[in-house]
């Protein structure tokens, strides 16, 4: 008697893992499409003044540095995830591995350019502070101009069930409400070791994990709200009903395994994305050969 194979995506932890990776190859690739369109529009239209340009490359910073790394760990992740196979050259993943690590780090240390994502966005909380203007994604900062505001005690509305999880425009709403707490949290951590004495450079010196962690968040919300731009644009039905599934999972991935969401979803809260994560999974489970091919490698 012989027990029926099963196919290492079929097991749930497996096929988490392995479309979640995929899903960080789409949202990859679309955030930069995105930017590669707008940057032919700036350059192809001399009078648009670019007042997203600066956001712009603040993001683009954060988002080399960031992908750089995920990409990464990433083909790591797939290579344990397939075992033994995973081991093989001829599984076409261990090869991988070997001829991208070195990319990560080398032009330097990656964190340097998420440090500088988190720079700009001290900046804008600042300018959204003295009530100056701000450009692209940075506008959710303008709250912050009234200084009553909490930030926490402003999230979006609580989930009923997995299936507002599902919903890419409540996703996005999630990590905005994400960068605007996280950026008021570490401008006023910066504001208060100032005001303690200590020079800008020790103060930002001994800030640089929290930093590292504000940039990223704002680099994974400019991706998804790029992503969701991007998938709009498909003109065929079921291929935008597929890519708005894998840009879903791209969100949820990062509310599974991300950064900075303690203290921002609940327990409840938390096991709802877990559920929704399992069904966007088996959802796409049918696509998965499908929508490896469409890379053609």
């Amino acid at each position: 008697y012989r027990a029926a194979e099963n196919k290492i995506i079929d097991y749930q932890m497996n096929q988490y893992v392995l479309l979640r990776e995929l899903s960080l190859a789409f949202a990859i690739r679309f955030t930069s499409n995105w930017l590669t369109s707008r940057m032919n529009e700036l350059s192809a239209n001399p009078d648009d003044a670019g007042a997203d340009l600066p956001e712009m490359h603040a993001s683009a910073a954060g988002l080399k540095g960031y992908c750089c790394n995920a990409a990464a760990k990433g083909l790591e992740e797939l290579r344990l995830t397939c075992g033994g196979a995973g081991y093989l050259m001829a599984s076409g993943i261990a090869p991988l591995v070997a001829d991208y690590k070195w990319r990560a780090t080398a032009e330097g240390e990656t964190v340097v350019m998420l440090l500088q994502t988190a720079r700009y966005l001290m900046k804008a909380c600042e300018d959204a502070q003295a009530r100056k203007p701000l450009s692209g994604l940075a506008q959710c900062l303008e709250v912050l101009g009234d200084p009553a505001f909490r930030p926490l005690e402003h999230g979006p509305r609580r989930a009923a069930s997995a299936a507002e999880f599902l919903s890419v425009d409540y996703l996005l709403q999630w990590f905005r409400f994400r960068t605007v707490c996280q950026v008021k949290l570490t401008r006023d951590a910066l504001d208060s070791r100032l005001a303690a004495g200590e020079s800008f450079d020790q103060a930002w010196s001994a800030m640089t994990m929290r930093a590292v962690h504000t940039g990223q968040s704002h680099v994974l919300y400019f991706m998804l709200a790029k992503f969701a731009a991007m998938v709009e644009t498909c003109e065929d039905a079921a291929c935008k009903a597929v890519m708005q599934r894998v840009c879903t999972l791209f969100a949820l991935s990062d509310m599974v395994d991300g950064k900075q969401w303690t203290g921002l979803l609940d327990i409840e809260q938390f096991q709802l994305v877990e559920e929704a994560v399992a069904q966007v999974c088996a959802s796409l489970r049918p696509e998965a050969v499908t929508l490896v091919d469409a890379w053609d490698y």
